[in-house]
């Protein structure tokens, strides 16, 4: 069995008591302060963390509206650059598909011989009409010849005739109908140089 005995002098005794208590209150002391500095630094971090976010949070929202006014302008583009597309595939659709007026009275005109007169030129829907008036038959019928084989025609019918009175003298007047040739395939003799010389 072991007995402490305390041989110092009882004044460095009580000094060592006092001290002792002292300390004792200071421990508890000390740590509510470190955790009150804790707390404090971890509001402090948090704060900055949260003031970060929302600052992030409001250029996030800023680059999104710009974002959506680019994709609008976007789209407003877009449906231009679609209806021009739209507009450029019908005028190639038809030119394809349609040979242009000015071609068929080119070729009629340039078929038409001295003394021939054209009374009426009619293009619809891919057919031709065209009805003329000649002095003689001989015109009548280089008309009529110079119309077959040009380029602008897919197909001409034997013309229709009939006598004619103007005035003391008697006309020949003509009707030819037929169909014309697709733009493709107009283009496409053109440039095998098929067709015939003007009479």
């Amino acid at each position: 069995m072991k007995v402490l005995l305390d041989l110092r002098p009882e004044a460095l005794k009580a000094q060592q008591a006092s001290a002792g208590g002292v300390g004792i209150a200071f421990v508890p002391i000390l740590l509510l302060f470190l955790l009150f500095l804790v707390g404090l630094v971890n509001v402090a971090w948090s704060s900055y963390v949260l003031f970060n976010l929302l600052a992030e949070r409001e250029d996030v929202s800023y680059q999104l509206a710009e974002s959506q006014a680019l994709a609008d302008r976007l789209a407003i583009q877009i449906g231009a650059m679609e209806r021009r597309n739209r507009a450029v595939k019908d005028t190639v659709d038809f030119l394809l598909k349609d040979t242009p007026s000015i071609e068929v009275l080119a070729t009629v005109n340039g078929a038409s011989p001295n003394d021939f007169f054209l009374e009426k030129v009619e293009i619809a829907d891919g057919a031709f009409t065209v009805a003329g008036v000649g002095k003689d038959q001989g015109k009548v019928v280089a008309f009529a010849t110079g119309l077959n084989g040009q380029p602008v025609f897919q197909s001409v019918s034997m013309p229709v005739t009939e006598e004619r009175k103007v005035g003391k003298e008697t006309w020949l007047a003509l009707t030819s109908k037929g169909t014309l040739a697709s733009w493709k395939d107009y283009l496409s003799k053109v440039k095998g140089g098929v067709g015939v010389a003007k009479p």
